[in-house]
């Protein structure tokens, strides 16, 4: 049996990084989170034209960063509103339906 795990090595800003399969959510391709990290750091690029590329992966770390963490705070906002929002409709269903004896 081959345990060997595939990994392929990717350029991400000049930097050679290998990444496993197995380090990957299913649903996301390691193609699709490098495609994701050069788009925004072109953008960076744009407006930056002097940065060497440490400070340019720097910058798109923290732009990700701010992404993701903004993602997760709507994220839970969105989960806490649909959860009283549900809990209202039923507490209108319990007041609207007959009770059963």
């Amino acid at each position: 049996m081959d345990n060997q795990i595939e990994k392929r090595e990717y350029d991400i800003l000049g930097y050679k990084v290998k990444i496993k399969a197995e380090d990957m959510d299913s649903s996301i391709s390691p193609m699709q989170v490098v495609d994701k990290i050069e788009e925004e750091s072109l953008k960076i690029r744009e407006n930056f034209p002097g940065l060497n590329q440490g400070q340019l992966a720097m910058l798109t770390a923290l732009k990700l960063a701010e992404e993701l963490l903004t993602l997760r705070a709507e994220y839970k906002e969105n989960v806490e509103t649909f959860q009283g929002i549900t809990g209202n409709v039923q507490r209108f269903i319990e007041e609207v339906s007959p009770t059963t004896v």
